[in-house]
C-alpha cells in the first residue's frame, strides 16, 4: 500500500511577541517552525515571503543558488585567504542573510536595496554602506566563480559625510583619567598620540618598540599585508613615558595585555572609560581623527600628516585641511585687497548722514 503524500505546509506571516520583525510560521512533521523575514512592514514581509517560497520550491541547481549560499561561499574564500577582518565580515553578512538570504541574485534590484536601506535606517550611514559593500563584493565573487552570468548591481548611494567628532584638550585628559585599567590607559594614549588604528595598537609587540632610536613600528611580520598600511614613526614623549611604564608591567610580548594575555577586543573597556569620562559618541577611531586634527591645527603639512597616519594625501586633504590655522586665510585676504580703500567707512558715514 503506497504512502499518502504529505500535504503542503500552510505558511503564514505572524508577529511574534517580543520580536521586531514579521516571521513566517508553519508546521511540518508535527513541529512548529519559523523564519524571520527581517521586515517590520507587512507589505515588505509579504514580498520577502513570496521570494522565500519560490526558492523553497525550486529544484536545486547552479541557477538556484541563494544569496545565503553566495555569502557563505564568499566568506569561505575570504577565510582561506587569511583576511584580518574576517570576523567583522561574518557580522556584516548576518543582516544580509536575514533580508536577502532566501532570494536568488537575479531578484536583487534597486528597489530591494531601497527596502534594505529603510529596514536598516537606524544604523550609521558608514555601517550601512559597509554592509552593502559586503553584499556587492560577494555577488561579484559569485560571478567570478561561475555561479551565474552577471552579478546584479548594488547601489551604495552617495558617500556619507566624514565623521567630524574629535576630542579637545579637556576631553582627552578626561578620557585618559577615565581608564581604570593600565592596559586601557596605554591603548588610549597610543590612539591619541600616534593615531594608529585599533587593530594596529592591539597587535603591537615589544620588539617593534625601539627605545634607543625612539621609533615605534606598527607592523606584524606574521600577518599578510593589507590595504590598511602600518607606520614606523617617532614616539612622542607622552607615548615614550607611557610605554616605559607599561614595559615594567609586561608579562607577554604584546604591549596591550591583560591578566597575562594579549587583548583581542577592547570595545567594552574603552566604552567604560568613555562613560567614566562623560563622553558620548566616542569610538577608538575618534582618537585617530583627533590625532590628525591636532597635527593639522598645529600647522603641520598635509603630506606629513598623511605619512604619520599612513593614509592617502587625498584623504587628509579632503577631511583635515579645514583644521589648518591658515585654511582659506589667503582667500579672505584676497577679498580684502579687492575691496575699495575705505569703502566700509564711507558706507557707514553715509548711513549715519541719512539718519
Amino acid at each position: 500500500m503506497s504512502r499518502r503524500a504529505r500535504p503542503e505546509p500552510e505558511f503564514r506571516l505572524k508577529r511574534i511577541p517580543g520580536r521586531r520583525y514579521w516571521h513566517i510560521v508553519w508546521s511540518e512533521r508535527r513541529r512548529s517552525k519559523k523564519v524571520s523575514t527581517g521586515e517590520e512592514d507587512w507589505t515588505e514581509a509579504r514580498a520577502w515571503m513570496s521570494g522565500w517560497l519560490r526558492q523553497r520550491n525550486a529544484l536545486p541547481g547552479p541557477k538556484a543558488r541563494t544569496v545565503t549560499q553566495v555569502l557563505d561561499g564568499y566568506l569561505e574564500e575570504r577565510r582561506l585567504a587569511g583576511v584580518l577582518a574576517y570576523q567583522r565580515l561574518v557580522e556584516a553578512t548576518k543582516p544580509l542573510k536575514r533580508h536577502f538570504g532566501a532570494m536568488v541574485p537575479d531578484e536583487i534590484t534597486p528597489a530591494s536595496i531601497a527596502r534594505y536601506d529603510r529596514a536598516r535606517g537606524h544604523l550609521s550611514p558608514w555601517t550601512l554602506r559597509k554592509e552593502k559593500q559586503t553584499l556587492r563584493a560577494a555577488l561579484r565573487w559569485g560571478e567570478r566563480a561561475g555561479w551565474y552570468r552577471q552579478a546584479p548591481e548594488v547601489p551604495l548611494g552617495p558617500m556619507p559625510p566624514p565623521r567630524d567628532r574629535w576630542l579637545d584638550t579637556g576631553e582627552r585628559q578626561r578620557l585618559i583619567d577615565g581608564a581604570r585599567a593600565p592596559h586601557v590607559r596605554t591603548f588610549i594614549i597610543l590612539g591619541l598620540y600616534t593615531g594608529a588604528r585599533k587593530g594596529a595598537i592591539l597587535g603591537l609587540q615589544w620588539p617593534a618598540v625601539d627605545f634607543d632610536t625612539g621609533l615605534l613600528t606598527y607592523v606584524d611580520p606574521d600577518r599578510p599585508e593589507t590595504k590598511k598600511r602600518r607606520a614606523t614613526i617617532p614616539m612622542p614623549n607622552v607615548v615614550r613615558e607611557e610605554l616605559l611604564r607599561a614595559r615594567v608591567l609586561a608579562q607577554t610580548t604584546y604591549v596591550i595585555e591583560w591578566n597575562g594575555k594579549p587583548v583581542k577586543d577592547i570595545r567594552q573597556a574603552f566604552a567604560r572609560a568613555c562613560q567614566q569620562a562623560g563622553l558620548v559618541g566616542v569610538t577608538p577611531h575618534v582618537m585617530r581623527h583627533t590625532c590628525a586634527s591636532m597635527l593639522a591645527m598645529k600647522g603641520r603639512p598635509l603630506d606629513e600628516i598623511a605619512d604619520f597616519l599612513t593614509i592617502s594625501p587625498a584623504t587628509v586633504y579632503r577631511i583635515y585641511r579645514k583644521f589648518k590655522p591658515d585654511y582659506l586665510r589667503d582667500a579672505a585676504a584676497a577679498l580684502d585687497e579687492s575691496a575699495p580703500c575705505g569703502a566700509l567707512i564711507r558706507e557707514q558715514e553715509s548711513n549715519s548722514a541719512e539718519k
